[in-house]
């Protein structure tokens, strides 16, 4: 479901002021052909990190 957002939003013809970049966050690794999230994303050209990655994107701090 998430990443069918990210692929209708991504193909959307709504106009914006700027790009917004469409990232999946998800704890699965990309391993092998395995049908995951990160193998999906990259079929579709959408950005996959995890949750360790988003928190440093967002400047977050603990």
């Amino acid at each position: 479901m998430v990443i069918a957002l990210a692929i209708e939003m991504t193909t959307d013809s709504q106009q914006t002021l700027f790009q917004i970049k469409k990232i999946v966050v998800t704890e699965e690794k990309l391993r092998g052909e395995k049908i995951r999230i990160p193998f999906v994303c990259q079929k579709y050209s959408i950005d996959s990190i995890n949750i360790i990655e988003m928190f440093r994107m967002e400047g977050w701090k603990f």
